[in-house]
């Protein structure tokens, strides 16, 4: 957390704010989250114009003027906030963009496994950050050919292959098992056995739910909120990820959500309508 959609309603909510405005003045809070700061590069960006915001895999990317981009991670715990003057800064606000006199966009990261970052938009395929993503999932790229492809001769199960990264940008826990439900596929299942019939529900669905998400702005669970301070509710639409005893949704099945952990992570299902 946060993932794909989070990032993407935070990205989509920042654009309507941030656009072509300048950054009158940087404060650094901190010395290192993740990474350390890039302190004098990062400090180039005052007066610069911020041109566009994008986002690739769960990174946002602000493009200035000035040709230099800004990365931001979320990481596990961080988001955007908007506050106005006068600026109180809370402890874990570590990074702060005044874009109007009294007008702050902050990275607020309690436990600090976000990043920030910047780099000439000419060495954007140098930069280590996104030069290993895999495919966007909701780009026309994501399809049954590249999903069998990746699939085919995997030992993995199909869970983890989901959240790998280099693979699939983007994709985190969350939907990995809400789209596996949605698809009748167990998480244990190795990837190699996904048969095409699976192969092509499986790319629907994590299309689809990536969507929905992005449509109710995301899940909010644990910390996850808005610029604006709005909470997410797709939360509220969960079919198995954090539904453990609770009834399948599956109104012909009586069992209950199940949940395990595959490499670590927290994972959600149905054992009878998720079968290997």
């Amino acid at each position: 957390m946060p993932e794909l959609p989070e990032v993407e309603t935070t990205k989509n909510e920042l654009k309507n704010i941030i656009i072509n405005k300048y950054i009158n003045e940087i404060l650094i809070n901190t010395n290192s989250l993740r990474i350390p700061f890039k302190k004098k590069k990062i400090k180039n960006l005052k007066g610069s114009q911020i041109i566009n915001i994008s986002r690739r895999g769960k990174y946002i990317l602000i493009t200035f003027s000035n040709n230099f981009i800004l990365l931001i991670h979320l990481g596990m715990s961080g988001r955007i906030i908007l506050k106005k003057k006068p600026l109180v800064l809370d402890k874990h606000d570590h990074f702060v963009l005044n874009i109007k006199k009294n007008f702050f966009i902050i990275l607020n990261d309690p436990r600090r496994f976000g990043l920030v970052d910047t780099f000439h938009k000419d060495h954007i395929s140098e930069c280590t950050h996104l030069k290993f993503l895999g495919v966007e999932p909701l780009t026309n790229d994501f399809s049954f050919k590249y999903l069998k492809k990746i699939l085919s001769s995997r030992k993995s199960n199909i869970k983890n292959l989901l959240l790998n990264q280099q693979l699939i940008a983007g994709l985190g826990n969350i939907y990995a098992c809400e789209s596996l439900y949605e698809s009748n596929i167990s998480p244990f299942k190795a990837a190699k056995d996904l048969n095409e019939k699976e192969i092509s529900l499986l790319c629907l669905n994590i299309k689809k739910v990536l969507k929905k998400a992005i449509k109710s702005k995301g899940s909010s669970i644990n910390d996850f909120k808005l610029p604006s301070g709005m909470l997410g509710n797709f939360q509220k639409k969960f079919k198995v990820y954090d539904r453990e005893g609770k009834k399948c949704k599956n109104k012909k099945c009586k069992n209950k959500i199940s949940k395990v952990f595959i490499n670590a992570r927290s994972t959600f299902y149905c054992c009878k309508c998720q079968k290997i």
